[in-house]
């Protein structure tokens, strides 16, 4: 499917190429910002690059923080989520000197 006025494009979320400032009239990230190092820069960044009024969208995983509660609401593959983020999101994410956890494995209270 060819969408002429749609771009995608794939940069460090936390520092972003400087000529961009006011430039997206939206940026999306998809469960990807729990595991970024600094994703308080990151969304910095993206305000940065957003033109005034632009839309920001981010969607993140669904879950709490009850491996149990959520295998009863989601079914067995919950628990395939929970290993994810021990495995690839905290590691992903704590790989830094500078890093700041939002951890969405911990969920809702």
């Amino acid at each position: 499917m060819l969408l002429p006025n749609v771009e995608f494009f794939q940069q460090n979320a936390k520092s972003m190429t400087p000529e961009w400032s006011d430039k997206f009239d939206m940026v999306m990230i998809f469960d990807a910002c729990h595991d970024q190092c600094r994703p308080d820069l990151a969304i910095k960044e993206i305000y940065r690059v957003l033109k005034p009024g632009g839309i920001f969208a981010m969607v993140e995983i669904d879950g709490t923080s009850n491996v149990s509660e959520d295998k009863n609401t989601f079914g067995p593959a919950a628990c395939a989520f929970y290993s994810a983020s021990v495995f690839h999101c905290l590691a992903v994410g704590s790989n830094s000197e500078d890093k700041v956890f939002i951890i969405s494995w911990h969920g809702s209270s």
